[in-house]
């Protein structure tokens, strides 16, 4: 699986992810993308992942499931989107790639089983993933 991570994540996160999942899947932050330029807009990116197809979304960016145009593309990309709620905001780094990483195996788990397209809220204080 091809996971994505946008500006609202350090590259150095995508980094240490892809690290850790290699060989079986893999991660990329925009800013280490060949193909798009690190300040593309996410209506941007998000057209572009979708006709590159199967791509998996992790941001922090809500704001992608509240602008109606933003909404709009990352459905017709047929994009899987993972969330992570503000309380991700709070973390060192530290503690952020540690609850980060005791996620990971089920955000791969659930972008596996769900079909594409599904968005899913990733929280920190419950350590719950909910489909949204």
């Amino acid at each position: 699986m091809k996971f994505f991570v946008d500006n609202n994540l350090p590259p150095k996160a995508a980094r240490a992810l892809n690290e850790l999942v290699q060989p079986n899947h893999s991660f990329i932050h925009i800013k280490d993308h060949p193909d798009l330029p690190e300040n593309a807009t996410d209506i941007e990116w998000i057209e572009y992942l979708g006709k590159d197809g199967g791509w998996i979304v992790l941001t922090k960016d809500s704001n992608i499931t509240k602008r109606q145009a933003e909404i709009e593309v990352f459905k017709i990309a047929k994009l899987t989107g993972f969330f992570l709620d503000k309380s991700w905001s709070h973390l060192s780094v530290y503690e952020f790639h540690s609850k980060l990483t005791s996620r990971l195996e089920k955000i791969i788990e659930l972008a596996e089983k769900h079909p594409k397209g599904k968005c899913f809220k990733v929280r920190v204080k419950s350590a719950k993933i909910e489909e949204i």
